[in-house]
């Protein structure tokens, strides 16, 4: 039932304990539970992720730049872009997937940041093998910006001047 199915996803992404756990604990197949996982955490992310990880307005987006200009000084920055590899023991049958240039398993976070250090928008789970370039490039986000549907400003006037800039990210 559906209960049952956010139960045991909620137990296994609580406790720590094995999918094998779960499974016993369930009186269900390691490969039964697996899928139920999956397919409940997908359906969580589905219904929320709107609702709690939206990416931000255009409005948002020139809250987010005068922001960064009244506390860091830099005028047109839309929020600091960088990747974390967050260490993982390779699934079994990985191959060289998850193992990155510094030498372990890892797979990729890559975040935009505002002013304040808090999230604005974050792509979790590229391999460990990706370039941060390679995981911007694919990512809803890097995506979105080639496409012009971001909701990104394209320009502005520099504070205090009528000189047009471009927004950018560092």
């Amino acid at each position: 039932s559906p209960r049952e199915r956010l139960c045991a996803t909620l137990r296994f992404l609580a406790s720590g304990r094995s999918q094998q756990s779960i499974a016993q604990s369930y009186r269900l197949g390691k490969s039964t539970i697996s899928g139920v996982i999956y397919e409940t955490c997908q359906a969580i992310w589905s219904s929320l992720k709107a609702e709690f990880v939206a990416a931000p307005t255009r409005e948002q987006w020139i809250e987010v730049a005068a922001s960064n200009w009244s506390l860091w000084n830099f005028p047109m920055c839309l929020g600091a872009i960088d990747g974390k590899h967050v260490a993982i023991k390779a699934p079994p049958r990985a191959g060289s997937d998850f193992f990155n240039y510094k030498k372990y398993n890892s797979v990729v976070l890559l975040a935009v940041a505002d002013s304040k250090y808090r999230f604005l928008i974050v792509d979790i789970g590229a391999f460990g093998r990706e370039s941060d370039g390679g995981v911007f490039s694919r990512s809803e986000f890097g995506k979105s910006l080639e496409c012009k549907t971001s909701g990104i400003p394209e320009s502005g006037c520099l504070p205090g001047t009528n000189i047009n800039v471009p927004y950018v990210f560092i």
